[in-house]
């Protein structure tokens, strides 16, 4: 069945069979529709707004757990996380990736952002760091601008021989809005940057290390 709206449809032969999974009534009378023409048919999400496909507004952000991750499997989780940001890659505009409530790895492995404005966004949503799990921002000779880092929790894993849950590199104009970053080691956050913002967010040191001190680094980007 090709994709159309329900207004379109025809009369459905009771029960449904094959790809006609649904059924609904349509003018008094008995539609069947496969779950593709929802998700290919436009609507419009307020009175005179303009119709779109649903396949296209979920599309504007991309959740995490999509592709597997929150499965409690460090390598598993990394492996989602950096194909839920190629999806995000693909999608219209600026990445935007969301965490949903749970717990997150990402381990031995590094994001690299290079897109302008995106965003990596969560709710009550722990990301914990691994051995050389790293995100970074922008590349030598390639700057992001722009990246929003909101409600996410940094957690450097207890085990983890990293010293930074997170690294920042040539990038301008990072947002940070109510982050944690949370057991850093001595080597602390690196920022190598000209321009960043944090607002309500906090720096907690591991405890119980020798001499441990939080530090923030801040350079000139090149």
């Amino acid at each position: 069945m090709g994709a159309k709206k329900i207004s379109a449809l025809t009369a459905a032969t009771l029960p449904l069979s094959g790809a006609e999974r649904l059924c609904g009534v349509q003018a008094g009378a008995t539609v069947g529709f496969a779950v593709d023409d929802l998700l290919a048919t436009p609507f419009a999400a307020a009175a005179g707004g303009q119709e779109r496909v649903l396949a296209e507004r979920l599309g504007e952000v991309v959740n995490v757990k999509d592709f597997g991750a929150g499965s409690g499997d460090a390598a598993a989780d990394t492996t989602a996380i950096k194909a839920a940001w190629t999806a995000g890659l693909a999608a219209p505009g600026a990445p935007h990736l969301y965490f949903p409530p749970g717990s997150y790895f990402f381990a031995d492995d590094t994001l690299t952002i290079l897109n302008d404005d995106s965003v990596l966004f969560g709710e009550a949503a722990t990301i914990g760091f691994k051995g050389t799990g790293l995100w970074q921002v922008g590349a030598t000779g390639d700057m992001a601008s722009r990246t929003r880092f909101q409600g996410l929790h940094f957690l450097v894993d207890s085990s983890s021989s990293a010293e930074a849950p997170l690294l920042l590199l040539n990038q301008s104009g990072t947002v940070f809005d109510e982050c944690l970053f949370d057991q850093v080691n001595t080597g602390g956050v690196s920022l190598r940057t000209g321009e960043f913002r944090m607002r309500d967010c906090m720096i907690r040191m591991k405890p119980g290390g020798s001499g441990a001190v939080v530090k923030l680094t801040i350079a000139t980007a090149d």
